[in-house]
């Protein structure tokens, strides 16, 4: 097994030790402690516990199907973690009950999660891991209380070590949880990043600067000439507006001014053979992490086309599909769609600004 996964399961046995002694420590919530009668507390968890153990266990589908683990293991280790600190922090009996059922609800499906795991992983990778979920139960269902009480001293509440451990051992999961998430997420991006500098695994130091370099370089030009293009469009529209044209005819100006640009932008990337665009990279990029995480790839490719059609400019998310779209014909038909959306959008906004420097001229003359 890898190093963070025996880290996240050790974690997890310890977690099953914390569950253990709530389970055997439950008449440890006296009176002394703020918060209900010792058997109330211990059949308020023990309740949840089971309940939530049976429920799961037939219903959740997880030895059906490995990716439910997940869906049922970090719930339950949140469910723990806000449960015992509702009771560590209560500040009434109904709170301190509410905090007692939460808990139980995310011990049983912690449970039921690993035993999914048990079911679903090759028993050379969890040889060792089975027989230490049952020896972490049976130490903390006989040492647990034991163990709360030394602890606690003479100054702690033994209610209160309870609690805190509930909350402090499945953090630590979360915590191997998180990290998991973050080093998956680094993967991803770089492949990512791999992919729109069309890096490959077998390119040398030299190859992959140069492709770093000349996509850098086309990203350049391409951002000088939109600057001036856009600073072009915005003249065109406050003359227009100066005029006196109506709106929906400055739109079909501002239209037919996005299309050139867009549809020229589009011909010189094709007769390059050089995408300043640059939307061949950042489909192959979107494609590198639709692999890994299909919501994400969607996700990213919705913010990219607005983000093209509104600011970047549709040609973008033309060469973005066109492998799809095949033919140059098809392509100048998208843009002639695309565009029209953009030059209403950038009428209204520029015409705003219009509106404003006018008001600002008369206030001063």
């Amino acid at each position: 097994m890898s190093k963070n996964r025996r880290t996240f399961f050790f974690y997890l046995i310890l977690a099953d030790f914390v569950i253990a002694i709530q389970i055997a420590n439950a008449s440890l919530f006296s009176k002394s402690s703020n918060g209900p009668s010792g058997n109330w507390a211990s059949e308020i968890f023990l309740l949840s516990f089971a309940g939530a153990f049976l429920i799961f266990l037939a219903f959740s589908g997880i030895f059906k199907n490995s990716k439910r683990i997940k869906s049922v293991i970090r719930p339950g280790l949140i469910f723990m973690i806000l449960g015992s600190l509702i009771g560590l922090f209560q500040s009434s009996s109904d709170l301190f009950v509410f905090g007692r059922t939460i808990c139980g609800l995310g011990a049983g499906m912690m449970i039921v999660g690993q035993m999914g795991i048990i079911w679903h992983e090759d028993f050379k990778k969890i040889r060792y891991f089975s027989p230490a979920v049952l020896g972490s139960l049976v130490l903390g269902l006989l040492l647990g209380p034991a163990f709360v009480i030394f602890l606690a001293g003479p100054a702690l509440s033994v209610g209160k070590v309870t609690l805190l451990l509930g909350a402090i051992f499945p953090a630590l999961v979360m915590l191997e949880i998180v990290t998991e998430i973050f080093v998956a997420t680094y993967n991803v991006t770089l492949d990512a990043t791999g992919a729109f500098f069309d890096i490959d695994s077998s390119d040398d130091i030299d190859t992959r600067t140069r492709k770093v370099a000349v996509m850098t370089m086309r990203r350049a030009v391409y951002i000088f000439f939109d600057y001036w293009l856009s600073f072009l469009s915005a003249a065109l529209v406050g003359a227009l507006n100066y005029w006196g044209l109506a709106f929906w005819n400055i739109v079909l100006a501002t239209w037919l001014f996005d299309f050139i640009v867009a549809i020229s932008f589009v011909i010189i990337s094709e007769k390059s053979g050089h995408d300043i665009t640059l939307g061949e990279s950042f489909r192959r990029a979107v494609d590198s992490i639709r692999a890994n995480s299909r919501i994400a790839g969607f996700l990213l490719f919705g913010y990219l086309s607005v983000k093209a059609i509104i600011w970047d400019g549709p040609e973008q998310v033309v060469v973005f599909f066109k492998k799809e779209l095949g033919t140059m014909a098809k392509m100048a038909m998208m843009l002639v769609i695309l565009t029209f959306f953009q030059g209403i959008f950038w009428t209204w906004a520029y015409g705003l600004g219009y509106e404003s420097v006018s008001k600002l001229i008369k206030s001063f003359l």
